[in-house]
């Protein structure tokens, strides 16, 4: 059995002794960075579905919220919870522009059209999202646990609060994108996963 995120190896473990951790590799050809916008403010894209009890989108809200000056906020339009994540919004003074769903082959234009990419703020790993956000060449803000060993090598860890969060958005530039990116090449390489089996 082969799970992709450290997060779930431990409940696979308990049903399958052999289970194995290897990383999800990300399609290179599709999603690849490109030079990131020099503006003021800073475009923030909310990638990962709205679902405020897996993926934490209300956290992602209150925190943009106390930066909503120096940010533009862009969310896809989609997830159980996404009613309700605009009206938190709207409730709390931050605007957001709404993108369509598009199929997974043309994301790659939402993520070059960002400064940052925002993930999820729940689960602690890495998920796709994640991870072709910064083979888009943006820094991606998530929460990724330094419970996992799988991460060691993961820049940015354990950002949970809105206040954490808020100020590694203000913080992020290409910079922590490059650790980021080293990340992703070492561990999430299509060679690197292949290997792996």
């Amino acid at each position: 059995m082969v799970v992709s995120t450290p997060d779930i190896l431990q409940v696979a473990r308990r049903f399958r002794e052999d289970a194995q951790y290897i990383p999800n590799p990300v399609d290179l050809s599709i999603f690849y960075p490109k030079p990131m916008r020099r503006e003021k403010k800073k475009r923030v894209l909310i990638a990962s579905d709205s679902n405020w009890s897996v993926k934490g989108t209300d956290i992602a809200i209150k925190a943009l919220n106390l930066i909503k000056n120096y940010v533009d906020v862009y969310i896809i339009s989609h997830g159980r919870d996404f009613n309700k994540t605009l009206a938190l919004a709207r409730k709390l003074g931050l605007n957001m522009q709404v993108l369509p769903k598009v199929s997974h082959e043309v994301m790659n234009q939402y993520y070059w059209n960002a400064d940052v990419v925002i993930d999820q703020f729940k689960l602690g790993s890495l998920g796709l999202v994640s991870l072709e956000g910064i083979a888009c060449g943006r820094p991606v803000i998530t929460y990724v646990s330094s419970q996992y060993e799988e991460y060691r090598e993961f820049p940015l860890k354990d950002l949970q609060t809105e206040e954490e969060i808020a100020e590694a958005v203000i913080k992020a530039d290409e910079k922590l994108w490059e650790a980021e990116y080293a990340y992703l090449i070492n561990n999430h390489h299509p060679q690197k996963s292949l290997k792996r089996f």
